[in-house]
C-alpha cells in the first residue's frame, strides 16, 4: 500500500484476513473507506484528504462451533460449512441434508455472542427437495457460537392405484396437513366417474372438488 498520497487522490489497499476472520470495519480517521474492486479482488479505497490519515482494521474470528437442533432426532445432518464471498459481503453458508422420509419445515440460525443471542436473517437458495439438500446463507454480523434449529416434518407416500381410460397426476409425497391437488386426464370419450381416497388404515379421506382439475 502506498504511504503517501496528495489531496484528491484515490488511495487504494487490500485486506487479506485469515481463513477464519473476515473484515468487520474499516475506519479512516481523516478519510471514508468505500469497497471496491479490482481485477478479481475485493479491495477498499479513500479520497485522500487534505490532512493525514489512519487506518483502523478490526477482524473478528467467524465461528467458533456449530451445533444442529431438530424437533425429530436422526432425521438431518449439517453437510457444509463454510464461508462464500459477494462482491461487497461475506455470508456463512450451510447445507441440511435430511434423511428418506423427512422434509424441512422450518429452519432458524442464531449466534451466541459475548452473553447475548441474535437471531440470523436466513436466506434458502438451491432447495433440491429432490436431492433432500437444503441450502442456507445469513451475511456475517455477530460472530461466535452458531446454533442452526431445524424443525422438520414426515414425508408420507402417496399411492397411486392403476386407472383406466385416463391418467392421474399427483405428488408421490406430502406432509400431515398438506393439500394434496389431484389431476384427471380422461381420455378422449371419458369422463370421471368418482375419486375415493383412504389412508393406510383404511380411513377414508374427504376430496374437496377444487382438488380435482378435469
Amino acid at each position: 500500500m502506498q504511504e503517501t498520497a496528495k489531496a484528491g487522490e484515490d488511495v487504494v489497499f487490500t485486506i487479506n484476513p485469515t481463513d477464519t476472520a473476515y473484515v468487520f470495519s474499516i475506519d479512516i480517521y481523516g478519510g471514508e473507506a468505500y469497497e471496491t474492486m479490482v481485477g478479481e479482488r475485493l479491495t477498499y479505497a479513500f479520497e485522500m484528504p487534505s490532512t493525514d490519515v489512519t487506518i483502523y482494521v478490526e477482524q473478528l474470528e467467524i465461528i467458533d462451533s456449530v451445533t444442529l437442533v431438530t424437533n425429530i432426532e436422526d432425521s438431518c445432518e449439517i453437510s457444509y460449512c463454510g464461508v462464500y464471498s459477494y462482491p461487497v459481503r461475506k455470508a456463512f453458508v450451510f447445507d441440511i441434508i435430511v434423511k428418506d422420509g423427512y422434509t424441512v419445515d422450518d429452519v432458524i440460525a442464531e449466534i451466541s455472542y459475548q452473553g447475548s443471542t441474535y437471531t440470523c436473517s436466513l436466506y434458502s437458495f438451491n432447495k433440491f427437495s429432490y436431492q433432500d439438500v437444503f441450502t442456507y446463507s445469513f451475511f456475517l454480523g455477530n460472530l461466535g457460537d452458531l446454533t442452526i434449529t431445524a424443525t422438520l416434518e414426515r414425508l408420507y407416500d402417496i399411492i397411486v392405484e392403476s386407472a383406466e381410460n385416463g391418467s392421474v397426476s399427483v405428488l408421490s409425497k406430502s406432509t400431515e396437513g398438506s393439500t394434496v391437488s389431484i389431476i384427471l386426464k380422461p381420455d378422449d370419450g371419458y369422463v370421471v366417474s368418482s375419486v375415493s381416497v383412504v389412508d393406510s388404515n383404511g380411513n377414508t379421506v374427504t376430496v374437496e372438488p377444487t382438488t380435482i382439475h378435469l
